[in-house]
């Protein structure tokens, strides 16, 4: 038995690709992906689009891996987790970083972009700047005339530097850009920004501008794994909630040119919650006569509420099932009712955290019961005409 679900590192996943494991059938949705990236030359950005918790990094990273198996494969690609790195303030340096470990070290395009990125990371210079504006201000009435013109002296200088670090930063940028369209032409680079929508906002955001300001070269691509609903609710946070949504949209559109829907279900078999419980079930070791009843009573309630159960809710269920030891749950010292009870209060605790504690205390209403249940008028009197018929 086990309290987490199996994590495999990245470079095992990469390795591994989709897999004997591809039981949410994520295979077509990854070729799709490729198919579209290959075909394209231009500077491009993905947003691969999904709720939190429905297996967006097990997708890219897996996606990583079978992506360089292609035949004739000619691309790097760089996996990046942005919310590891959103501790600092410019995500520039980091995705260069990442950049020059996917790549041979003596490369030399790769140096030069390393040195203007270098040129160009945030500075001192506008603090500098608003230093001396602020001293040229305070109390001119009681400083003689010698400070005036010294404070003026030091402030043309700082202007003077002002001007020279935003005429070297141009020149970096173009330097840059020129690096990068090289490394490219030699071979298409692909990155892949994971966790965006889990950062810190100013940082999300200013990872996009970096990308279009800076990436925007042909044979350059991006794939975000987001949750496009918060990064919306991002952007608002950043300009103000007066935005209307068409407004916040058309803003995102400027950076994200395609949207790919991380599918819910998969085609032709049970729900995909229901395919990812069996196979956790089976690899955390829980118990049958626990596992045969959740998985029953998982597919009622995400039936009843859909798209109310993710994967990540789907561990956690899982893990706190396997937080009872196995000789509490051995069915010699259990009534077999009790695996129905405990499992609905975990699963409510999890998925409707509101209803758990009407349940617990025995307030929850009839309305609550069957709105959560899925109990509807239809349902009710189909039951009543089923034992009709039985009856007779």
């Amino acid at each position: 038995m086990k309290l987490y679900p199996p994590v495999k590192s990245l470079e095992e996943r990469s390795k591994e690709g989709f897999g004997k494991n591809d039981i949410l059938k994520r295979n077509n949705t990854g070729s799709a992906l490729s198919e579209l990236l290959n075909s394209i030359d231009e500077p491009l950005v993905v947003a691969l689009d999904g709720k939190w918790g429905t297996g967006k990094t097990w997708f890219l990273q897996g996606w990583v891996g079978e992506h360089s198996k292609i035949p004739k494969n000619n691309s790097t690609v760089v996996y990046f987790d942005a919310f590891a790195h959103d501790y600092l303030s410019d995500p520039l340096p980091s995705l260069v970083s990442a950049l020059a470990d996917s790549t041979e070290s003596r490369n030399r395009n790769i140096q030069r972009i390393k040195k203007m990125a270098f040129k160009l990371a945030k500075t001192v210079v506008r603090t500098s700047l608003r230093a001396g504006l602020a001293a040229s201000t305070v109390g001119t009435s009681e400083i003689i005339n010698t400070s005036i013109k010294a404070i003026g002296s030091e402030l043309e200088k700082n202007i003077d530097k002002y001007w020279k670090a935003e005429e070297g930063k141009t020149v970096a940028m173009q330097g840059f850009r020129k690096a990068l369209k090289s490394l490219a032409t030699e071979k298409k680079v692909i990155f892949v920004i994971d966790e965006l929508d889990r950062c810190r906002p100013d940082y999300a955001l200013e990872l996009l501008e970096v990308i279009k300001h800076f990436f925007s070269v042909s044979n350059v691509q991006f794939v975000l794994g987001v949750n496009l609903e918060a990064l919306e609710d991002m952007v608002s946070v950043r300009y103000g909630k007066g935005n209307k949504d068409n407004e916040i949209k058309t803003y995102l559109q400027k950076f994200i040119q395609v949207t790919l829907n991380l599918p819910h279900e998969i085609e032709g078999e049970e729900r995909y919650v229901n395919q990812y419980l069996n196979w956790l079930c089976k690899e955390m070791k829980v118990l049958f006569e626990v596992s045969d009843r959740l998985n029953w009573q998982v597919k009622n309630i995400a039936q009843a509420n859909p798209n109310s159960i993710s994967l990540r809710h789907v561990e956690h269920i899982v893990s706190s099932i396997n937080l009872a030891s196995g000789k509490i749950l051995d069915k010699k010292n259990i009534p077999r009712g009790m695996y129905w009870v405990m499992n609905d209060l975990i699963i409510s605790r999890i998925v409707r955290p509101d209803l758990y504690p009407k349940f617990l205390d025995a307030t929850i209403s009839d309305a609550e019961l069957r709105e959560y249940f899925g109990v509807n008028e239809k349902y009710l009197r189909q039951k009543k005409l089923l034992k009709l018929v039985l009856t007779k």
